[in-house]
């Protein structure tokens, strides 16, 4: 049984009305109430650490505030009231919501790394075997205080810091990653303590896992989300945190660690063409992790390799096809400003370009000139399975895509050269190369993106930009990425370093009961670390105190100025209470002067305190005897 009242005001309530509200008061377990309650300002959540209580308004024994309809009364109307302003930032949920995608982005990535040059000759590999051959650069790498948790942690903390986003403005929060803390525990649950202590624990979504495609299941989940019903009018927050290390032989030298963070809205500078996405989902044993004592994965590096080109073919033909029968015309990679790619390393990154730039040839797209298709002719004819094992094919096509590739790809390689493969965030770490480098001249371009993770999942997808408004601005994100800063701030390593490094970290795997050295030297400002593991596996983590900040732990010199702070405090208080006190003397004299015909007085209170009091606030009597005299005369002689 179910009842709805509408409400009238508590005068025009007949007296019968008690007894109806205790009848249903008592008999609540069987029957559901529907109180339809439109307050003049919908209250703000509870906070954490405050319990959960029934409003005021809906309590039976507070004031009536149109809760219940009298009988014979006719119902109001129904109409519903709009939400008020502080309840539907940043935006109306009813809203259009148009060019949804990214708002904001920020990277971290740890500031210990190794030159893949030295690498090179540490390991006895042939000169340019890592630098040409793989086309890399630097690695990055975590220390034994920094993991995926904390990497996480430090950008979510630092994005919402540089954008000056309110956390409670959150409404969901989807995690990448396929490094494994927990089998259990998702890595978004360790980030929610950043947003319980603003008291928003209302926020929806957990981690994406398959190798390294699970940061682009994350944005897809919060855009989808954003376009949804579902959006409550909130942003969307995706990170990608991930530490790829390798066992010790030919794949090593492919690892890197960071972690990217980007908020998702409506109305962003960067947002998605959501009508010309295509994926490409298939069963391969290329790149697994079977064995969970291990945090190094199983590699079959040519299988890889040949599964990456394969997934890329089938999403840009599928691509082609929806944007081609939506649009009317054909679509090639001279539709594409830039072209960004998963980057497990560079040479791959070049390969994948070319292939498009083949797939081009074989469409006979106009974007391939004449002298490019005389030296791609002799391998039109090759099945998609000979192609891919084709070297001849894979120079040829390097070399007549090379014009382009310096142009549409190269912005995108700066931080996948110099940090290596970041997993989930490499896509978004090439994205983030390409704002920081072009941010001036990107309006009105498109960008291609492809996604990749082993196993395999793979997806294309295409973004348009424009320069947008501060803070969500092109030349903001450019800004607050900082990317050269950031790099040129890092602490290059001996490859010796390095090794030992994993190897502590393979000892601690799956280890609990120990603590790290809490050596922070390395580490930025507010960046969070790896304290300790207890004795039942929980991880504790903590922050590097940001300089000028009080740390209770920082030693005499906060001591004093706690102190320092603490005198001025009770000074401003005594200073404050007194004149208080003051006040409340003076007001006291002059009303008991001014009688009960104070109101009658054409003097205002202001005037007769001046009258009252000489200029060191002592009373005057001969001013109060003339004061009785005006009182008496104003009272009619009384």
């Amino acid at each position: 049984m179910s009842c709805t009242w509408d409400v009238w005001d508590e005068a025009s309530w007949p007296a019968q009305l008690t007894d109806h509200i205790d009848r249903f008061h008592e008999r609540r377990s069987a029957i559901e109430i529907s109180l339809r309650v439109i307050p003049p300002r919908a209250p703000r959540p509870p906070s954490v650490s405050s319990p959960l209580s029934l409003p005021p308004s809906l309590s039976l024994n507070s004031q009536a505030r149109h809760l219940f309809t009298p009988p014979g009364r006719p119902p109001r109307s129904r109409a519903r009231e709009p939400l008020p302003e502080a309840e539907i930032e940043p935006g109306d949920r009813e809203m259009e919501r148009k060019d949804v995608g990214i708002l904001a982005m920020d990277i971290y990535f740890p500031p210990a790394c190794v030159q893949q040059e030295a690498l090179e000759a540490h390991d006895g590999a042939s000169k340019g075997k890592y630098t040409i051959g793989l086309g890399q650069d630097c690695m990055a790498y975590c220390s034994e205080v920094e993991d995926v948790i904390s990497m996480g942690l430090t950008v979510v903390a630092s994005l919402l810091k540089k954008y000056n986003i309110d956390p409670k403005l959150i409404g969901r929060l989807e995690v990448g990653s396929e490094t494994v803390i927990d089998k259990s525990k998702s890595i978004k649950t360790w980030l929610m303590q950043i947003f319980e202590e603003s008291g928003n624990t209302d926020i929806e979504g957990v981690d994406s896992s398959n190798a390294c495609y699970g940061g682009t299941a994350a944005l897809l989940n919060c855009v989808n989300w954003v376009e949804s019903n579902s959006w409550d009018g909130r942003y969307g927050l995706v990170v990608c945190t991930d530490s790829a290390v390798y066992a010790e032989g030919p794949a090593r030298p492919t690892g890197g660690a960071a972690a990217i963070a980007m908020l998702i809205g409506p109305n962003a500078p960067i947002y998605f063409e959501s009508k010309y996405k295509a994926s490409h989902m298939s069963h391969v044993y290329d790149f697994y992790k079977p064995d969970l004592a291990s945090e190094y994965p199983v590699v079959d590096g040519k299988l890889s390799q040949t599964c990456y080109l394969m997934a890329l073919d089938s999403c840009y033909r599928q691509y082609c096809r929806k944007y081609e029968k939506l649009v009317g015309e054909q679509f090639s990679i001279s539709d594409a400003d830039y072209c960004v790619f998963h980057s497990p390393y560079n040479k791959l990154v070049q390969k994948s370009f070319a292939r498009l730039y083949f797939n081009d040839f074989t469409r006979n797209c106009s974007s391939v000139d004449n002298d490019a298709k005389v030296k791609l002719q002799p391998f039109a004819k090759l099945t998609s399975e000979e192609s891919y094992q084709s070297r001849d094919l894979e120079k040829a096509s390097q070399q007549v895509a090379k014009h382009l590739y310096d142009i549409k790809v190269q912005p995108s390689t700066l931080l996948p050269k110099q940090i290596g493969n970041m997993y989930t965030a490499s896509l978004y770490a090439a994205l983030a190369s390409v704002i920081y480098n072009k941010h001036d001249s990107l309006g009105g371009q498109r960008i291609l993106m492809f996604s990749y993770g082993s196993g395999l999942t793979s997806t294309m997808f295409s973004l348009r930009l424009h320069d947008g408004q501060y803070p969500f601005s092109l030349t903001n994100i450019a800004s607050v990425l900082d990317v050269r800063t950031k790099l040129e701030s890092r602490r290059e390593t001996l490859p010796e370093k390095f090794i030992e490094t994993l190897k502590l970290m393979e000892h601690r795997y799956g280890a609990k009961d120990f603590e790290t050295s809490k050596d922070t030297s390395l580490l930025p400002q507010g960046t969070f670390y790896l304290t300790k593991v207890d004795s039942m596996y929980r991880r504790f983590y903590d922050k590097k105190a940001v300089e000028g900040k009080i740390k209770g732990s920082n030693g005499i010199a906060n001591v004093v100025i706690i102190l320092y702070l603490a005198s001025n405090i009770a000074e401003l208080m005594l200073k404050t209470t007194a004149q208080w006190f003051e006040y409340r003397r003076k007001e006291a004299v002059t009303t008991f002067y001014r009688g009960q015909n104070y109101e009658h007085s054409s003097l205002s209170h202001k005037e007769w305190t001046e009258q009252l009091f000489t200029g060191d606030g002592r009373a005057d009597p001969k001013r109060m005897a003339n004061s009785d005299s005006e009182v008496n005369y104003s009272n009619g002689g009384r």
